[in-house]
């Protein structure tokens, strides 16, 4: 434990008398030795269990003025080894140096528009294989490890690590030599790298939220990894593939239970019977055929959100929506033919969220599985949504006053309109 204890004792260099007896109560021996304060009095203190083990952590102690408060700096050396490195295996693509117009010459010429299949889940299947065949051809998969550390560099300037690389070099010629003439340099070198990774990293700070300008959801989650960066946890893959096989297990297992509870549910209790509200309209028989200018639209609507599961990246595909939406439209013209979704756009990855940050983290219990699904998957939901969308609103049977999971109107808004019946805010 450090802090400012404020327990002087009637002599100056001494504690207080009830103070000291406190610390050997509960076992704890306190290191500072020599004045911390302008007055001469110890009042910042270091306390540590009075063992062999914990008193050999704190070594070199020292204390110095700083001349702006009337309290010294107190340092000291920790004989706590680093936390060490955790490798971490990734994937990626350069597709920032891909030929754009190479790629899009190469789909349009691809075997993707001569397939005869009419079974849509042999379509999505050959739609992800024919568009990666022609991504590796552009952008290959690169398979890394790095070291997952206390300090990420990957935000730095080239200039901040040439910087900490001449820093180093000339702290162990120091070591080596201990000449006054290499101690200036290397004190010259660590507070020029000290400004420019400050730069590096206030530059890094302007490009994130310059990147994400006019856009106020993703600014706000910007600044918020900026401000309150809280550290995550690495794990090495044989910490990920346990936590894997626990999770999949439980919710595995939880899903089992519900199905269980509900079919001893539906068994313990009397049919109900509600009141039928007979359908006034136009009946929906089938879907009308998907055409490639209504794929381009929604596609340029969707935002820029990539799933791991993703073989053409959502950014690859809007910029190249005008190539991969005759595709596209194709692959949801026969799904709404045979009336059956790919069921290779079925999988998703699911992500465990802890519900609140005071449960415990090692309960599988307090997490929320977060399904993510591949962008082909949930573009082809928003498709359907525009068929069935024309049809539900010109129903006689659909509320005016419904708010809920409509484009432009909030939940609030039924509470807002004056003189709306009670009955039409529960559809009754």
């Amino acid at each position: 434990m450090v802090g400012d204890f404020d327990v002087p004792g009637p002599v100056a260099g001494e504690l207080d008398r009830r103070a000291a007896d406190v610390f050997v109560q509960h076992g704890l021996r306190q290191h500072v030795n020599i004045a911390t304060h302008t007055g001469g009095n110890i009042l910042d203190l270091i306390l540590t269990r009075d063992d062999d083990v914990s008193c050999r952590l704190v070594s070199q102690l020292a204390v110095a003025s700083v001349f702006f408060s009337d309290h010294h700096v107190v340092t000291r050396r920790l004989g706590v080894p680093p936390t060490p490195a955790v490798p971490v295996s990734y994937s990626f693509r350069q597709l920032r140096r891909m030929d754009m117009a190479a790629f899009r010459r190469d789909v349009l010429n691809s075997r993707l528009f001569e397939s005869e299949t009419t079974d849509a889940n042999e379509y999505a299947e050959f739609f992800d294989s024919e568009g990666q065949r022609v991504l590796d051809a552009h952008a290959p998969l690169q398979c890394h490890r790095r070291q997952k550390c206390q300090h990420d560099t990957r935000q730095l300037s080239d200039e901040a690590r040439q910087a900490k690389q001449l820093r180093r070099r000339l702290e162990r010629r120091y070591r080596r030599t201990r000449l006054e003439s290499d101690r200036r340099a290397y004190r010259s070198a660590c507070a020029a790298a000290r400004d420019s990774i400050e730069r590096s990293r206030a530059d890094h700070i302007r490009e994130r939220l310059a990147a994400v300008s006019g856009d106020v959801r993703s600014t706000w989650r910007t600044a918020q990894g900026v401000l309150h960066s809280a550290r995550k946890s690495a794990h090495d893959d044989a910490d990920c593939a346990k936590l894997v096989s626990t999770f999949c297990r439980y919710f595995v297992d939880k899903i089992g239970k519900i199905r269980a509870n509900i079919t001893s549910a539906l068994q313990s209790t009397t049919r109900r019977h509600f009141p039928a509200r007979h359908h006034v309209g136009p009946t929906l028989s089938s879907f009308q055929p998907m055409s490639a200018d209504e794929v381009c639209r929604l596609l340029s609507a969707m935002p820029r959100k990539s799933s791991p599961l993703d073989v053409l990246s959502c950014s690859l595909l809007k910029s190249c929506a005008d190539v991969f939406a005759s595709a596209i439209a194709r692959l949801t013209n026969l799904s709404f033919e045979y009336g059956t979704f790919p069921s290779h756009y079925k999988r998703a990855q699911v992500l465990p969220l802890l519900k609140k940050p005071s449960l415990v983290s090692t309960s599988p219990g307090n997490y929320r599985p977060i399904s993510n699904l591949s962008t082909v998957s949930k573009l082809l939901e928003r498709l359907v949504l525009a068929r069935l969308r024309p049809q539900l609103f010109t129903s006689a049977n659909f509320s005016q006053y419904q708010s809920a999971y409509r484009t432009g109107h909030l939940t609030e808004d039924r509470d807002c309109s004056a003189g709306s019946p009670r009955r039409h805010l529960h559809g009754s």
